[in-house]
């Protein structure tokens, strides 16, 4: 799961697609002069691979990565009773606000809050429709979530930011990783009134912890591989002595974390020097949940509108785990 990697050849292939398992698809008119929809659901979460004819110009055929699946078929006369056939057995979505179906903008790179606004400005200008504007990690305080950097030329007044985005009939969202920057700075000195994430994290234990079940073979830390696979080749990283290539230099002690039983010392990487070391929340816990859902009240105190929960996986730092294999 890397950003550079070929996609589209199958589960089978070991670049790892990105983004690609198709689990649900509807067969519209498949049969010449029949009145016949056909909806299929593959019940598996690891990567989906779909033959339509292809090795086989009379058959679909469907394979799954990882062990076996269930397939739901749904057939009708129109591919309304279809969905609606299908939507019986998996559950019927909440109807969604109308803006979230309107035309949206969102990019990796607005740095300022002139940036946003000068860019909904730009669509009103040109008279093209603008409904939903996203903001990317890069509102954040050095990369942490749940925060705004309100320093000078950056978002210094949020709240009059949202305000004026929506006086102008934009909804505004920012995304939330899983992940909490542990990089101490002088957003902890008390500035800002430390990162209370990180310390409530800390505090409760909310965090997932290095705790392993250790090959008998090669027990001792300087000897842990992960295994890694990049644009299908085969290799394997020493967590031991690997460090991403941030920036700002991760120095710490991969002994000293090794099965400690502390909070994961994991991170991200975003790629070009950018990212930091950081925590992942259990969320298999109902409190840890309980607590994280508390963390976007700053937010939208501010006037945030809703947010994208982005994806994790695919820039956890490789040097940081398994996880990533």
């Amino acid at each position: 799961m890397r950003y550079q990697n070929v996609y589209a050849q199958g589960p089978l292939d070991d670049r790892e697609p990105l983004y690609h398992s198709e689990p649900y698809w509807i067969e519209v008119d498949a049969v010449p002069g029949y009145r016949s929809q056909l909806a299929t659901f593959i019940d598996n979460y690891s990567h989906i691979c779909l033959d339509l004819g292809v090795t086989n110009q009379n058959a679909v055929r469907v394979a799954t990565r990882f062990n076996s699946f269930h397939g739901i078929f749904v057939a009708g006369d129109s591919v309304q009773e279809v969905i609606q056939l299908y939507t019986s057995i998996v559950g019927k979505p909440r109807l969604k606000p109308r803006y979230v179906l309107g035309y949206h903008q969102g990019c990796y790179g607005y740095d300022t809050q002139e940036m946003v606004l000068d860019a909904v400005d730009q669509y009103r200008r040109v008279n093209f429709p603008i409904d939903g504007m996203h903001v990317d990690v890069d509102v954040q305080d050095d990369y942490r979530t749940f925060t705004i950097d309100t320093r000078q030329g950056h978002f210094p007044d949020p709240k009059a930011m949202f305000q004026q985005l929506r006086e102008k009939g934009v909804k505004c969202s920012t995304n939330i990783t899983p992940y909490i920057n542990s990089e101490r700075s002088s957003y902890d000195t008390g500035m800002n009134g430390g990162y209370t994430t990180l310390n409530e994290g800390l505090q409760n234990g909310c965090f997932v912890v290095d705790k392993r079940d250790i090959d008998p073979t090669v027990p001792e830390s300087w000897n842990q591989r992960y295994l890694q696979y990049s644009v299908g080749n085969r290799y394997f990283g020493r967590p031991f002595s690997d460090r991403p290539p941030y920036f700002e230099a991760d120095n710490y002690s991969f002994t000293d974390a090794f099965n400690s039983g502390k909070p994961f010392h994991g991170g991200v990487f975003y790629g070009w020097g950018n990212g930091h070391p950081g925590h992942y929340p259990n969320l298999n816990n109902k409190d840890v949940r309980m607590w994280w859902g508390r963390q976007y009240k700053y937010l939208y105190e501010c006037g945030l509108d809703f947010v994208w929960q982005d994806m994790t996986s695919p820039c956890i730092a490789e040097q940081f785990g398994d996880m990533k294999s």
